[in-house]
């Protein structure tokens, strides 16, 4: 138990509770500041899977030796439907922010990749979203608003074997996609 008078700084004490690392206390007010970085090499980084889906990300090695998500093969499923959330939790925004991603979703009426953003109660509509194309793009996208809870990505199975869905390099920035990012 902490003695009392050891500390007058409360804020210092809840924020050593909380966990708050430097790095992300200082990102607070500064726009730019990364706020979240996975390439998925070495694990999920925070995101998880919905465990009510039938189908999941699943980690899958490139030609340079790292990893990136693709969705899980279907198993006699009907359900094409995959949600990776990150939850944001003491990060809480407090304005807008940067989201940038690699991703590939091969072939027409192959499949369909989709960004929500989660406030209060369930998602709104989607902020972003792709079904077909070539090879691996990257796509910046503003988060707007105030209070957003978690960044969704819902991947989606097409009905042809045409290649899988992709989704590498995500980042979140603080403020709103500029040139730089």
């Amino acid at each position: 138990p902490r003695q009392p008078g050891v500390s007058n700084n409360l804020f210092e004490i809840l924020e050593i509770e909380r966990g708050i690392t430097a790095d992300e206390f200082e990102a607070n007010d500064d726009p730019g500041v990364l706020v979240h970085s996975c390439n998925f090499d070495g694990g999920l980084c925070g995101w998880i899977k919905d465990k009510d889906d039938d189908l999941h990300w699943e980690p899958v090695r490139d030609a340079s030796g790292g990893q990136y998500l693709t969705i899980s093969d279907p198993k006699g499923k009907e359900g094409r439907v995959a949600h990776l959330i990150l939850p944001l939790g003491h990060m809480a925004q407090a304005g807008d922010l940067c989201l940038s991603f690699r991703h590939k979703v091969p072939g027409l009426h192959s499949g369909a990749l989709q960004v929500f953003v989660r406030k209060n109660g369930a998602h709104g509509p989607a902020v972003w979203g792709r079904n077909g194309g070539h090879g691996w793009r990257q796509t910046h996208i503003t988060l707007r608003g105030v209070g957003i809870k978690s960044v969704i990505f819902k991947g989606k199975r097409g009905k042809g074997r045409t290649g899988d869905i992709g989704l590498d390099d995500v980042t979140l920035r603080r403020g709103r996609c500029s040139e730089e990012h």
